[in-house]
């Protein structure tokens, strides 16, 4: 698997090490991109037989800066369509 945002390794005991760098930022930071990567990692290392263990760290001085506020900006209009949409909905069937 290709990865922008993390390299990972297994040591001799079964440890997996996950190292997060993303490219281009100053500091880490979560986003949509990022959770998809390390889904796809955790997923890949959890059906792994000889992985005992997992530490994710970060190769930047700070872990994490937090959420891209775009993403969250994103899922917050989207949230609300759909408390738009499902309003109507209810609207139309007469239910309150």
């Amino acid at each position: 698997m290709t990865s922008t945002h993390f390299s990972h390794d297994i040591d001799g005991d079964g440890i997996a090490l996950i190292t997060w760098d993303s490219p281009g930022r100053t500091m880490n930071v979560i986003g949509s991109a990022v959770i998809a990567e390390l889904s796809a990692i955790v997923e890949e290392l959890a059906t792994d037989g000889a992985v005992k263990g997992v530490v994710i760290t970060s190769a930047r001085t700070r872990f994490c800066a937090g959420a891209d506020l775009t993403m969250l900006e994103t899922l917050s209009r989207t949230f609300a369509e759909l408390a738009a949409c499902r309003a109507r909905r209810r609207r139309m069937r007469g239910v309150r």
